[in-house]
């Protein structure tokens, strides 16, 4: 007897059948609960899987570069948000993007509003590279103050982060910089966002392109007499 036939493979049009799902979320304290209105019917001895979700997220496809999780390659991530009236329980998911699998993610527990980024494979097309250089200002200032004499001096730190893209597309990415608070920094774009450990800046690279971006920090060292 022939072979069975393999089944097809997974598309992303297979999971964007229409559904009428009718859901909400009951909250139990620091718990929720699903409540699907919709009526669903199971034979003895069978199983089925009963949507919770129909409805479509806001979002918008970035490149993640922190040299602490990855070094070299920035990954490929959602940046969602839950635009849903939904708490949405955390778990594995699947990613297609223009109708072909992309790669896996692990989804975290949701809030409605929430937003959060969702890495789902590696950005082999991109390539980045550190480089550090620090320097000391020739700037120094000498007070007196209640018998103390004070001499400050000023040193710089320029980190370079070399964006080599060899895709076709451009990138948004987002370098998670290591945060100094003991530093400010100077002829520097401002972090779109910070966090205790790191400062995340926001790069667009052009297709098939290189680019330099540099970081500069300057930091006060004071000594007392």
């Amino acid at each position: 007897m022939p072979a069975p036939a393999a089944p097809p493979a997974m598309r992303a049009g297979d999971m964007a059948q229409s559904v009428n799902v009718s859901t909400r979320t009951q909250e139990l304290g620091d718990l929720f609960s699903y409540d699907v209105s919709t009526p669903v019917s199971i034979k003895g001895g069978n199983s089925a899987l009963v949507p919770i979700l129909g409805d479509k997220f806001e979002g918008e496809i970035v490149a993640v570069y922190n040299e602490r999780v990855r070094v070299g390659n920035p990954l490929t991530s959602f940046k969602l948000k839950n635009s849903t009236n939904l708490t949405l329980e955390g778990g594995p998911a699947t990613v297609f993007r223009e109708g072909e699998y992309s790669g896996e993610a692990m989804l975290d527990t949701m809030r409605p509003g929430e937003e959060k980024l969702v890495p789902f494979s590696v950005e082999l097309g991109c390539k980045i590279t550190t480089a550090f250089e620090s320097s000391t200002e020739s700037g120094q200032e000498v007070r007196v103050s209640s018998g103390y004499l004070y001499h400050t001096t000023w040193s710089r730190r320029i980190v370079t982060y070399t964006i080599k893209n060899a895709t076709k597309r451009k990138l948004k990415i987002y370098i998670d910089h290591p945060a100094d608070r003991g530093a400010e920094y100077i002829d520097t774009a401002k972090p779109a966002e910070r966090t205790e450990t790191f400062d995340r800046f926001v790069v667009e690279s052009e297709p098939g392109k290189q680019l330099a971006f540099k970081i500069t920090e300057r930091r006060q060292h004071t000594q007392s007499l």
